[in-house]
């Protein structure tokens, strides 16, 4: 099975809080979520680069079994902040997946990117769109009711 990951991500430096969507699609099930998280982060590709991991955390905890995870997401280099930051982590997990989840591959991870705010009209630009949405409606809420 393939699985792929949609994900976008909004942060105040000013405020101390960021917000992140993720939309998690396979064959077999469907996965939308937002929320907002009060912590300070250094930059919008970190905070992309979160939203990755819990989604990640999120598949795990289901135990699906899987061939390959596929990131779409629109900011390019959240993919390199990912692998330099969450280095043992991620061989952590690689090695979890390939003990218990994967089938044997190789490249089991693929990151791809989504052009953002375009007029492009594609199923991948449609679920960013929606993934955007959501950080914005997180981002307000939390800015208006606890600020």
């Amino acid at each position: 099975m393939i699985i792929t990951i949609n994900t976008d991500a909004s942060f105040s430096n000013e405020h101390k809080f960021w917000t992140y969507a993720f939309w998690i699609k396979s064959d077999k099930f469907c996965f939308k979520w937002s929320w907002v998280f009060k912590e300070k982060l250094e930059s919008s590709t970190e905070a992309e680069s979160r939203a990755i991991m819990v989604a990640i955390w999120i598949i795990q905890s289901q135990k699906v079994k899987f061939r390959k995870l596929i990131f779409n997401r629109d900011n390019i280099w959240a993919k390199f902040w990912w692998k330099k930051h969450y280095q043992k982590e991620l061989q952590r997990m690689i090695l979890q997946f390939k003990k218990v989840w994967l089938t044997k591959t190789k490249k089991f991870f693929e990151f791809r990117h989504v052009k953002a705010h375009t007029s492009i009209n594609n199923k991948r630009s449609y679920v960013n769109n929606w993934c955007d949405k959501k950080c914005k409606e997180e981002f307000y809420n939390f800015k208006n009711n606890h600020l």
